[in-house]
């Protein structure tokens, strides 16, 4: 008799013991997010960037129409809180006139469910507005000369998209005519690249997506 309680006690810790280290590996296996710990002190903030990194931040943010309060970090990037959506920079730090903050990376949007005419301006320096995009779907805007701009599947980019790669040479001439008011010069004919005259804006064409530096 004492030996089958003895065996039914070593059966329930048993059980028990299972049961503790199961609910241990789903708690530890859940994501944890922590709290966005967001600042106001704007002027503090702009104090660390270098004139390149103010220049870059305000002619983005301008391009959706923001004028943030509050900024957070995440990881190596400041995320500035706009209306529907926060604008993120990535940065590194240089030794110019004391420790400063310079442009590093592409920056990106988050919060954006799906495509509009501002977050395509966003990422392609203003070309949504001068092509007079207008949406098509949640993620596409149709867009003059038979262009589309399409957010990519991790909503973090924009791309311009030729619906005929023929027309790499116009469209460059159109874009360098939007921007400095010259002609594309051929840079790279291999590699479908164009510059604009007298500036330094690069147009390259990979299969049919179109890229934009400056």
């Amino acid at each position: 008799m004492v030996k089958g309680v003895e065996k039914k006690n070593k059966i329930f810790f048993i059980v028990l013991f299972v049961v503790l280290v199961a609910i241990v590996i789903v708690f530890g296996l859940q994501t944890y997010t922590p709290e966005i710990k967001a600042y106001s002190n704007m002027t503090d903030l702009y104090s660390l960037f270098t004139e390149n990194m103010q220049e870059f931040v305000d002619y983005r943010l301008g391009l959706v129409d923001c004028s943030p309060s509050k900024y957070y970090y995440e990881n190596s990037t400041v995320c500035f809180v706009c209306d529907k959506m926060d604008a993120c920079f990535g940065y590194g730090w240089v030794s110019w006139d004391g420790e400063k903050m310079n442009p590093k990376w592409v920056p990106y949007l988050k919060n954006i469910e799906e495509i509009n005419v501002k977050a395509a301006d966003f990422y392609n320096y203003g070309v949504a507005s001068k092509l007079s995009c207008e949406p098509f779907n949640k993620t596409a805007l149709k867009c003059d000369y038979d262009v589309l701009m399409l957010l990519t599947e991790d909503k973090k980019d924009v791309n311009i998209v030729l619906q005929d790669t023929t027309f790499i040479g116009e469209f460059a001439n159109i874009i360098c005519r939007e921007f400095v008011g010259k002609n594309a010069i051929l840079y790279n004919e291999t590699y479908h690249t164009y510059v604009c005259e007298g500036n330094p804006i690069i147009i390259r064409l990979t299969e049919n997506v179109v890229k934009i530096w400056s």
